[in-house]
């Protein structure tokens, strides 16, 4: 009977016990999520810094242009297994569109030339200006709207323009044929300075003088601003930080990141 009452007892409280492990189990995973997204998101930081200082080394060594054969470009690093999950960084120059905050002045006859060859109302760049030049910046296109903009045209501005805080020329290393097209004014000699860009890695001044072609006012060969995605799973947890990172010549030259999201890039 003795031996009865123990055994009840015993199990009295191991089902006790049992109990509290499973009230306490969704805690302990909670805090092994959060662990684990902390060291995600350290490792994520860490992506960064790499593309800090290929960017800050590259605006020491190669001042005079920014293109995809430069060792900053090759931070980039494909889904990798590192030590409890994965990483993938992807660096991307952030002046391959035309900035929309520079439509306020001097850029409004590109934005109006970008509009044009995509054939939309007429005064969508003259609104686009005046909210810009009357209200200040946006800091993503969405913000168009307050320039009755809607959301169908934002979305056919998107692959030629993007919205960067600081005076921004389009890189023509880093923007698409036809972006090029459209900037140069001839949609035929926008294809044919891409085709010289495929074949040599970049343009140069000496490739506008053989085509004949004039290096449009807004537009250069070098970047300051650059996006940084950095993807990293720990366990099973996932971590994205995009950065926006600016350049800051200088007696000390700097990068610094701007602006940080948890996520993908707004629009």
């Amino acid at each position: 009977m003795i031996l009865l009452n123990v055994l009840a007892i015993v199990a009295v409280a191991i089902a006790a016990v049992m109990l509290m492990l499973g009230t306490e189990d969704p805690a302990l995973d909670r805090a092994i999520r959060l662990r684990e997204a902390a060291q995600a998101l350290a490792v994520a930081r860490g992506g960064e810094l790499s593309a800090v200082a290929a960017l800050r080394r590259d605006m020491i060594a190669a001042p005079d242009t920014d293109n995809r054969n430069e060792a900053w470009a090759k931070v980039a690093q494909a889904p990798t297994a590192i030590e409890g999950g994965t990483f993938a960084l992807a660096i991307a120059d952030a002046q391959g569109r035309f900035n929309i905050n520079a439509a306020g002045g001097s850029g409004e006859p590109v934005l109006a030339a970008i509009t044009t060859a995509l054939r939309l109302d007429p005064d969508i760049a003259s609104r686009i200006a005046r909210s810009i030049a009357e209200r200040g910046r946006v800091a993503d296109l969405g913000e168009l709207t307050r320039a009755e903009i809607d959301p169908a045209t934002i979305a056919k501005l998107r692959p030629y323009v993007t919205a960067l805080p600081a005076r921004a020329d389009v890189n023509v290393n880093a923007a698409s044929p036809e972006l090029l097209g459209i900037i140069v004014g001839d949609r035929v000699g926008g294809r044919i300075l891409a085709d010289r860009r495929d074949r040599a890695g970049l343009l140069t001044p000496t490739d506008f003088t053989a085509t004949g072609l004039k290096l449009p006012a807004g537009a250069g060969f070098t970047s300051d601003h650059f996006v940084v995605t950095t993807i990293v799973t720990i366990g099973g947890t996932t971590q994205t930080l995009t950065s926006l990172l600016e350049r800051r010549p200088g007696r000390i030259p700097l990068v610094v990141a701007i602006t940080r999201w948890q996520g993908a890039l707004p629009g």
